[in-house]
């Protein structure tokens, strides 16, 4: 077993896309007041989403770990769709032995980007929010996020 397969073997995925009730409070009350303020963050297409069912969302990030698009999006998401219409998300499987994303990530419905997570949060009919940038996206600076 590597090392990564070492730190997500504990990692549940049963709670794959469902926020926990504390974590939706907090993102909020918090998190999306912040994002407004910061960002004028505004999200489009949520009508063209499947309703139910497993689906793959793709998207990129940029500056960094993606905290401005990130914590825009959670917010953006569960104001617009709510917590009922489970969205979960890939995070790296390091994040989830690190505090304080240990507690977060699955908090927030956050699963571990590995195939095994993938493939059991797909088979539970829950949409996955997919970031494959890497680190050529990751540590591009937030100003040049619209160029390849």
């Amino acid at each position: 077993m590597g090392r990564l397969d070492a730190l997500v073997r504990d990692v549940s995925v049963t709670h794959a896309g469902r926020p926990a009730a504390w974590a939706v409070r907090v993102v909020l009350r918090w998190v999306s007041p912040l994002v407004r303020a910061l960002f004028r963050p505004t999200i489009r297409g949520l009508e063209h989403l499947p309703a139910r069912g497993p689906y793959l969302l793709v998207a990129n990030h940029s500056a960094g770990l993606g905290l401005a698009e990130l914590s825009s999006f959670a917010a953006l998401y569960l104001r617009e769709v709510g917590p009922e219409r489970p969205l979960a998300g890939f995070a790296h499987p390091r994040a989830f032995g690190m505090w304080p994303t240990s507690v977060i990530h699955p908090a927030l419905g956050v699963v571990p980007s590995t195939y095994a997570a993938a493939e059991a949060t797909l088979a539970m009919g829950v949409p996955l929010l997919v970031l494959p940038g890497g680190d050529h996206e990751t540590m591009r600076p937030i100003t040049q996020a619209d160029q390849s």
